[in-house]
């Protein structure tokens, strides 16, 4: 039997062992109390709706890890409510009836949402701000599962020296963590920290006494839990050792410059330290481990090395992250991801476990900013802090810009954005400077939803004479407005006609380069073929200086300056920082981008007039 027909065999056992309760409630008849009976009703329609959308998933699932199964097998066995005996129902028994099926309820939707994202390797959950990823871990240690372990983001750390609770051990912590709801205020009541470490003694008592009685070796104390956790601790940070635990007080004592100390003397990185190790240390085995906001209280040197060490010493379990951290994520090697897409509240979600051909496409900090985007989405050149991603950002409101650095990544990430479809529901368009291409070039940008400005950098835009009226209108009399923005565009032209050589070999390069990545190498011909290829290839480009130099002296000639912002590619420094400066106005450049993003008229003029194109692409 493979595991779908394993899991499936389960759910059947569930489904027969409520239909043979209900029909004894029908034969014997039961003594309802106030409204118990509905309840129970809305119960089983309820499980009829949970078990068939249970079925619906494991069905459409191809895959399925060990953990999984185990889960089913700790869930659904043990819920035995049919009253197998000839003997009268007994008194209590329709309300504790109502309370199992109301917890079977609860653990099958857990599954039903487990089921899709199950896989063998580690996850992290990623998705935009209030896309419940934090109700999420709530949601899945509501069902009282030991088999699902969740440690919350909020935490108590105090460590109290009155113990309330001697006897807590393993068993009764998984059983006070299934009670709790880990987004309530009281979830982390005062002496919970406390309780998880009495735990570690008690369980570690009870190690020794195994060996003691011969059933661990007795020189071997690797197994004993504490030893586990004190080698641990030990190794993420040496400065602390630990003591033996007192096992009358229920303690742990640490040890720091040779000097014991109180855990509550400790900071709170040392401590959730401590918290952490613990609560998996005492999961079951082949839990789901479920740890929201991992890296809290806790540098990033610390964190990596703290969890990398966890998932080794508890390999046997599944660890699935929640973390707005790009760092933690980043350091996460060999995940799943899984995507929390979408929350109704109080328990409906939209979660897709990410497939890797997928996620490769994109760096980590890239698919999360991505799993978090709700509008149609432009790549650009640049970084957060680059002209490009101000500007378009201004330009377009209405659509996520996202820079990724250079034109080749522009183009490869619309590409994968959009091939995936599957994955994501919106549109992604790219926009990059003209830089000197082709037109056959810019047409196959244009197939792929990649626009082409027509300035040949960014900069340009900003020469535009209707930015230049805007910056000099709120402190030049008309008449000197149009003296300046006359000056800059001689000193532009001037320039342009200095440097004009450099802007020629700056066009051949771009054309050699192209026709090197167009042709390539063809390997079967031999070289001297190749040779000649490409010769005759680059014959061309005498051809192509020669119409440039036209074109260049043509726009010189007739001082047309449109054309003139459209072919130059001179540094930053030499127009912006250089002659805007001097013939506009002083710190020209952040001038002209407050106007471009508090003007609206400003801005329509500007989009009508540079990225119609754009508009008839992104409407395709």
């Amino acid at each position: 039997m493979n595991t779908k027909e394993t899991l499936l065999s389960i759910l059947s056992e569930i489904k027969e062992h409520i239909d043979k309760f209900q029909s004894q409630i029908k034969t014997d008849g039961i003594d309802w109390k106030n409204d118990d009976e509905n309840k129970f009703h809305n119960q089983l329609e309820k499980f009829n709706r949970n078990y068939q959308d249970l079925i619906d998933v494991i069905e459409n699932k191809k895959q399925f890890s060990n953990n999984i199964q185990n889960l089913f097998t700790n869930i659904l066995r043990n819920f035995r409510f049919y009253h197998d005996s000839n003997e009268p129902l007994p008194e209590h028994y329709p309300n504790s009836s109502l309370n199992q099926l109301s917890s079977i309820n609860d653990q099958l939707k857990q599954l039903r949402y487990l089921v899709p994202i199950d896989g063998e390797k580690n996850a992290v959950i990623i998705g935009g701000n209030g896309s419940g990823k934090s109700s999420l871990a709530n949601f899945f240690k509501k069902g009282g599962s030991n088999g699902i372990a969740v440690i919350p983001a909020r935490k108590n750390l105090f460590s109290s020296d009155v113990n309330y609770d001697h006897a807590m051990d393993r068993k009764s912590i998984q059983n006070e963590l299934s009670r709790k709801d880990v987004k309530s205020d009281n979830l982390e009541e005062r002496f919970f920290f406390q309780k998880l470490i009495t735990a570690l003694v008690n369980e570690s008592d009870k190690d020794i006494q195994k060996a003691y009685y011969g059933q661990i070796k007795k020189d071997d104390d690797t197994d004993n839990i504490f030893f586990k956790f004190k080698t641990l601790y030990e190794k993420i940070i040496p400065d602390i050792s630990f003591d033996k635990p007192d096992t009358i007080l229920k303690q742990i004592i640490p040890i720091k410059n040779n000097q014991p100390y109180t855990i509550d003397q400790m900071s709170d990185g040392e401590k959730v330290i401590i918290y952490y190790i613990i609560q998996v240390l005492l999961a079951v085995p082949n839990a789901t481990i479920i740890i929201d906001e991992p890296e809290m209280y806790l540098n990033t040197s610390i964190y990596n090395r703290l969890w990398n060490e966890l998932e080794q010493l508890r390999a046997d379990c599944r660890f699935i992250y929640i973390s707005h951290r790009i760092d933690f994520i980043e350091s996460r090697v060999d995940v799943d991801f899984i995507w929390c897409k979408g929350f109704i509240f109080p328990d409906n979600w939209t979660l897709d476990l990410l497939e890797n051909e997928s996620t490769n496409l994109f760096p980590k900090e890239l698919l999360v900013e991505l799993t978090g985007v709700k509008k149609d989405v432009i790549f650009c050149e640049g970084e957060k802090h680059s002209l490009d991603y101000a500007m378009y950002s201004v330009l377009f409101p209405n659509l996520t810009v996202i820079p990724v650095g250079n034109c080749l990544n522009v183009h490869r990430y619309v590409k994968a954005y959009n091939d995936q479809n599957s994955i994501f529901s919106n549109k992604a368009y790219g926009i990059i400077d003209n830089d000197l291409r082709t037109d056959d070039e810019q047409e196959r940008l244009r197939n792929d939803f990649v626009f082409t400005t027509k300035f040949l950098e960014i900069e340009m835009m900003l020469c535009d004479e209707a930015i230049f009226k805007a910056v000099l209108s709120n402190n030049f009399p008309e008449p000197e407005i149009s003296t300046k923005i006359n000056e800059f565009k001689t000193k532009f032209q001037t320039l342009l006609s200095d440097k004009q050589d450099l802007i020629i070999q700056r066009r051949i390069k771009k054309i050699f380069e192209q026709t090197l990545s167009d042709r390539g190498y063809d390997t079967k011909i031999p070289l001297d073929q190749n040779i000649e290829e490409l010769k005759s290839l680059f014959s061309v480009l005498s051809t192509e200086e020669t119409k440039f130099k036209k074109k260049i002296s043509d726009i010189l000639e007739t001082n047309n300056y449109e054309s003139m912002l459209q072919i130059c590619t001179l540094e930053h420094n030499e127009i912006l920082g250089g002659i805007a400066n001097s013939s506009i106005d002083a710190n020209f450049e952040n001038k002209a981008k407050n106007q471009l993003k508090e003007n609206l008229a400003l801005q329509n003029t500007i989009k009508n007039k540079y990225f119609s194109d754009f508009f008839d692409l992104s409407s395709e």
